[in-house]
């Protein structure tokens, strides 16, 4: 009952007559905006709240001020994106170095290689499964969420063929780099994201049309499929030393002195 009086009495009179009446009796009051009046409030515009930069596709547009001012490096918005991001993936491989070093995180690893030995090792495979699978989906709703951010929009085919592509990173990645570590594999897939990402950059360059897009894709997961199975000099003979079991200079004596 108390909403519909006020609601009645506050049509008798128009905004700028109760904001002066409120001013005039020293009680705190502002004017209710809708979405398009919001971008010209003059408190808005005096902490410099929305800004407006040009999106790659959809022209200007109003965004809101970043919290943290990033160095642009020159190039904009674009050059802040591409600090931010590199601090984020930086850190997440840091953390996540960091927690497959742990109990838990060498529990996850051992359920990967061999289930039936983790098992065998009282190693819990539903709860550590769905913690993992809870874990990566997190990731993939963050960097959903930093790209609906970026692009300013977001719909529901954003994600289509996601998987795939990310296979043919990871492939990429490992075939480059032959990871033999925790961080080091973290790094191939960051490098194999990224190698990806140019190829694809590169054949639009060179006049291919964008509804060819998923035809070259194919290809490069051909290819990146197929890297597993060259003999990259250099790569596969530090690969080889660790999975044939060469044993380095000094390994003779090595195993005499724990003999």
């Amino acid at each position: 009952e108390y909403f519909s009086i006020r609601s009645e009495g506050m049509k008798q009179h128009t905004t700028a007559w109760w904001l002066a009446y409120c001013e005039k009796h020293d009680i705190p009051a502002a004017p209710y905006h809708t979405l398009e009046s919001l971008i010209d409030d003059p408190h808005m515009a005096d902490v410099g709240f929305f800004v407006k930069r040009e999106h790659p596709t959809e022209g200007t547009i109003i965004d809101l001020k970043p919290v943290v001012a990033f160095p642009d490096f020159g190039q904009g918005m674009d050059g802040r994106w591409a600090f931010a991001l590199t601090l984020a993936v930086l850190g997440l491989i840091g953390l996540l170095t960091l927690f497959m070093a742990t109990d838990f995180g060498l529990a996850l690893r051992a359920l990967g290689n061999n289930p039936s030995m983790a098992r065998a090792n009282a190693i819990n495979q539903g709860l550590g499964l769905t913690l993992g699978i809870a874990t990566g989906n997190a990731f993939v709703a963050l960097a959903g969420a930093m790209v609906a951010i970026y692009q300013g929009f977001a719909d529901l085919t954003m994600g289509i063929g996601s998987l795939i592509l990310g296979l043919g990173m990871v492939i990429i990645g490992e075939s480059l780099l032959r990871p033999r570590s925790v961080p080091k594999a973290l790094l191939a897939v960051v490098v194999g994201a990224i190698v990806f990402r140019l190829l694809i950059a590169l054949a639009l360059q060179l006049g291919l049309e964008p509804v060819d897009l998923k035809l070259a894709t194919a290809v490069l997961l051909l290819i990146a499929m197929s890297l597993g199975h060259f003999k990259l000099p250099g790569l596969n003979a530090r690969a080889a030393a660790g999975v044939d079991g060469a044993e380095p200079a000094g390994g003779e004596a090595s195993v005499e002195e724990a003999r």
